[in-house]
């Protein structure tokens, strides 16, 4: 949609093709030798989509010290209210369902079956909305940009008359869809553009649209953000899941990006996980002038677990992941799993 967008990761780019990533020959090596897949199935805690999601996104490397600040600001906020991230969570997964079973009964998908999904879809809007977090106050709340504009973006769309409206119509467009009678009259046009427009393409306008087109233009918009939040709330879920898995007794620090390498008072993550966290294993503080000038030092002079650990913070990182040190400073850079693997 161009009138309302997810942006709880980032401003401007997209998540929603996330699942087709697929990992070269190189990320896949590397994410063994850093137990990436144990890692994420803890995120995932039994939901293979969450634990799917976030091996990907340890790759889809952010180098913008701009969109990371941005990241770790939500991940923060995902913090503070965990119980609202699990709870639009728990909506999304039977929206993709239904979706994909209105995908796989038709090609292409009938103007009713786009309509049942518009209308389920619609009405996960209006529940998300009316939810206590949604209250007018939101803006006087400690929320950063990305959830201030999340809760904004919710707030202004289907009030309570104007939702139970829309339903109304839709229901009304179903039946006439089902017994194949005519939908398209002005009328109609008129009264739906009232109700989704704010859901609808930029520089749309009722006069260039009839009802089909504006059902398929809201079908796609719908499936598209559903997908999207989907993925962003899927991937927040996984960071509250690990970060309650190690437990309160590790330090957690977000990164800081400089044009050196610095990582103080590091701890094995893996380590943690396995152990817990009475068993924290130190790891020694390194310095450099990258992470590869680091990880060629400690190829000759570290154990295999640090030359590990800081590699894996260095994914964290550009991921606007938390690490497990006091501090911890690098550079973004693109293409960190050509590091050799010694």
């Amino acid at each position: 949609m161009d009138n309302i967008k997810v942006k709880l990761l980032n401003k401007t780019q997209e998540y929603a093709n996330l699942m087709e990533l697929r990992l070269t020959p190189e990320q896949t090596r590397l994410a063994n030798r850093l137990n990436l897949p144990e890692i994420c199935d803890v995120m995932g805690s039994g939901d293979d989509f969450i634990s799917k999601i976030s091996q990907k996104m340890f790759f889809w490397l952010i180098c913008s010290q701009e969109d990371l600040l941005y990241l770790q600001e939500t991940i923060q906020d995902a913090f503070v209210d965990e119980k609202l991230v699990r709870r639009i969570y728990q909506l999304v997964p039977k929206n993709r369902l239904a979706v994909e079973k209105a995908l796989k009964d038709k090609h292409p998908v009938s103007l009713a079956a786009k309509i049942k999904v518009i209308k389920n879809l619609v009405k996960e809007i209006y529940l998300i909305k009316s939810w206590e977090y949604f209250g007018s106050d939101f803006e006087t709340r400690s929320y950063g940009a990305s959830f201030l504009n999340f809760f904004s973006q919710f707030n202004n769309l289907l009030s309570e008359d104007n939702y139970f409206y829309c339903r109304s119509i839709l229901q009304h467009l179903y039946h006439l869809a089902v017994t194949e009678k005519v939908v398209d009259n002005q009328a109609t046009v008129e009264k739906l553009w009232v109700i989704v427009s704010p859901l609808l393409a930029e520089g749309s306008t009722s006069k260039n649209l009839t009802v089909t087109t504006m059902i398929d233009q809201l079908f796609r918009n719908l499936v598209v953000f559903f997908k999207e939040l989907e993925v962003q709330i899927g991937w927040l879920v996984g960071v509250i899941n690990l970060k309650k898995a190690l437990g309160k007794g590790v330090k957690i620090c977000y990164p800081q990006y400089g044009q050196e390498f610095e990582m103080i008072a590091g701890q094995d993550l893996v380590a943690c996980l396995k152990q817990g966290s009475k068993k924290v294993v130190w790891l020694e503080d390194q310095q450099g002038k990258d992470i590869f000038d680091v990880y060629l030092k400690l190829g000759i002079s570290a154990t295999k677990n640090t030359q590990s650990t800081v590699l894996l913070f260095q994914l964290m990182a550009q991921s606007g992941l938390f690490v497990l040190a006091k501090k911890f400073t690098t550079q973004p850079q693109l293409n960190i799993w050509q590091a050799k693997l010694e």
